[in-house]
């Protein structure tokens, strides 16, 4: 990982393993810019983007083109980085398939999956499974798994399984300036603030949010202005005739969990007659004071440097939650090593399993949740079958 030498905010002040990536794009110069003159702290941003050669890997050459696929390879990907080592140690991956069931044993423990495969169906038996297909899919996939033993879905005895989620709201935020900002150039995010993170009680609603100075692709900004800000015909042809002009924050909000944002399954099936995930989600009324704020933070920053207020594109990103963590099944779907408390051979390791979504990008958690995941199995090796989760409520 790159990133600066202080990093002010939380646990960890730096320096990062590999320096930062200079020079920073200059959509990140102008936030930086209109930070400081408002006295709000701000800092290139760390990124899992390398500023130095790795493991035969390159280091960035700033293209910017991260959201669409990075040419040399210097951004980390599971593709680049973690296949390839879990193929040179053995592992074989089952490309182009759908799983489509978990099946469960007389026992109640699971025994293996079923998937598609090129229109044929196949049955893979195996000590465990682990689950990380993402908030969405997790859940669809265990409530479609219901069976005999789990007629409620596998991992459900709470019935929270699919319910609790948490996008961030990620609004996009844009001003005008009266040179060229070229959004285009450098990586889409290169300086960051988390001065808004904690809560503050003067600000009228819970928790906080992370600001980032995101740049963009044209394709990329005329789709969301169009799909998202309901921007059209002459003012949308207007925007991108003089794109270069335009500056960008992006807010990364946290959303309050809320049993009323849940993911169920619906009566439309796909083309492997699974049914569809259904998913119900708006945002409270914490949350919409908190995107409100976020804004005219956004708008304030961008004018101070320099800038006219020009259009706002809503947004959200980085989905949670799903399949919480916790003490025991009475009101969380895993434990603290993200074993079903329902079936001691099912785990589940993705952002599903998250109970709260903070307001930073969630890569970093998930990969140490996986971690100590692993490092729990691979305790368990040569102790038979793995144990039950402990007892709690």
């Amino acid at each position: 990982m790159s990133g600066p030498r202080e990093f002010p905010w939380g646990a960890f002040h730096g320096p990062y393993p590999y320096p930062v990536r200079e020079p920073i794009s200059g959509n990140a110069q102008i936030f930086r810019e209109g930070c400081e003159a408002l006295g709000i702290r701000s800092a290139v941003a760390p990124l899992a983007i390398l500023s130095a050669p790795y493991d035969g890997r390159p280091p960035c050459i700033n293209r910017g083109f991260c959201n669409q696929g990075c040419l040399p390879n210097a951004k980390f990907s599971t593709l680049i980085q973690h296949v390839p080592q879990a193929l040179s140690y053995g592992a074989e991956v089952l490309s182009d398939s759908m799983v489509t069931r978990i099946l469960v044993g007389k026992d109640g423990r699971v025994t293996g999956v079923e998937f598609v495969h090129n229109g044929s169906t196949y049955k893979q038996d195996t000590k465990m499974v682990i689950v990380s297909a993402f908030v969405v899919e997790t859940p669809r996939l265990l409530l479609n798994s219901a069976c005999k033993q789990f007629p409620d879905g596998l991992a459900n005895s709470s019935g929270l399984v699919g319910k609790y989620i948490m996008p961030h709201s990620g609004h996009d935020v844009f001003a005008k300036f009266h040179n060229e900002i070229r959004l285009y150039k450098g990586t889409p995010v290169m300086a960051v603030s988390q001065d808004f993170y904690e809560t503050d009680p003067t600000r009228g609603f819970a928790r906080g949010y992370t600001l980032n100075a995101h740049g963009s692709r044209p394709v990329a900004l005329a789709s969301s202005l169009a799909l998202n800000a309901g921007i059209w015909g002459k003012e949308l042809r207007d925007i991108m005739l003089e794109w270069n002009y335009y500056a960008r924050i992006t807010m990364v909000g946290e959303v309050l969990p809320s049993l009323g944002n849940y993911v169920a399954l619906s009566d439309e099936k796909d083309e492997y007659g699974i049914p569809r995930a259904l998913v119900h989600f708006s945002y409270g009324e914490n949350d919409n004071k908190l995107i409100a704020h976020g804004v005219e933070t956004c708008y304030k920053i961008l004018e101070a440097a320099g800038g006219k207020r020009a259009f706002v594109i809503p947004d959200s990103a980085h989905l949670h939650g799903g399949c919480r963590m916790g003490k025991g099944p009475a009101r969380s779907v895993v434990n603290q090593f993200c074993q079903s408390h329902d079936i001691p051979n099912l785990f589940i390791c993705d952002a599903s399993v998250f109970v709260t979504s903070g307001g930073c990008n969630p890569t970093e958690t998930v990969m140490a949740i996986a971690a100590r995941t692993a490092d729990h199995i691979a305790s368990q090796k040569y102790r038979g079958k793995l144990q039950p989760a402990m007892a709690g409520v």
